[in-house]
């Protein structure tokens, strides 16, 4: 059963880091069709300057966050206590993921909510209405998932840094980009919103894969991430 759990965690995983590449590949496609007078775009280079951070800083932010855990002791419950020492609010209830499903989240760092989706995890969170909330963490009670709080705790860690990708426009549309990928034209965004938006698919593509070698290291699980690599999920 622990063994099942795990696995299907990093098959969760697994399965959004293909749909990560699936919007970066298609972000790139659509910035090499914009009008070339608003910024200079080579077939060498990339797309991300805006505020793109170095590989230096990826590694550092990486270093930090092993080091946080290992400091914790790969506790749940540590690495919680020491989020909310950093003052970030840290929610934990029962059937939490269903209810953040209504607003296309899951356990784990959620970054600022405004409008309706405020109002509604404000509810839970705090028993209150408000039309804005500020990054935190939620916890479903029933099934607190490691996995997810390391990925939510890399996420924060880069979030706290300054990198570029966690502002509310551009998480919006990542989130809406990220659940109708396929049925939606991505075509009517500009260079700046393409650029701040493939910040934001980084972000979480690093996340991803800081939170697969982790489960990787700690478990010795080269066979699984295998059985994940041929699972048939990179066709999707």
């Amino acid at each position: 059963m622990f063994i099942m759990k795990n696995f299907l965690q990093k098959l969760r995983i697994k399965f959004l880091s293909f749909k990560v590449e699936r919007i970066k590949s298609k972000l790139k496609s659509i910035a090499k069709k914009l009008n070339p007078s608003e910024k200079s775009i080579s077939k060498d280079t990339t797309i991300l300057s805006v505020n793109s951070c170095s590989q230096a800083e990826i590694e550092a932010i990486k270093e930090k966050v092993n080091t946080i855990i290992k400091n914790a002791d790969g506790s749940c419950d540590e690495l919680i206590k020491y989020i909310e020492n950093e003052g970030t609010c840290v929610y934990k209830f029962k059937n939490a993921d269903k209810i953040l499903k209504q607003i296309d989240e899951e356990q784990g760092f959620i970054l600022e909510k405004r409008g309706i989706a405020a109002l509604y995890i404000s509810f839970f969170t705090k028993h209150e209405l408000k039309f804005q909330t500020a990054p935190m963490f939620v916890i479903d009670v029933d099934k607190i998932e490691l996995y997810a709080i390391i990925c939510g705790l890399y996420k924060w860690y880069s979030y706290k840094s300054g990198l570029a990708g966690f502002d509310y426009e551009t998480n919006k549309k990542f989130k809406y980009y990220m659940k109708h990928l396929g049925h939606v034209s991505l075509k009517r965004l500009n260079i700046d919103e393409i650029e701040l938006l493939q910040e934001a698919v980084k972000r979480d593509q690093e996340a991803t894969d800081f939170t697969l070698e982790y489960a990787k290291n700690i478990e010795g699980s080269e066979k699984v991430i295998d059985k994940i690599n041929n699972s048939g999920f990179a066709d999707i």
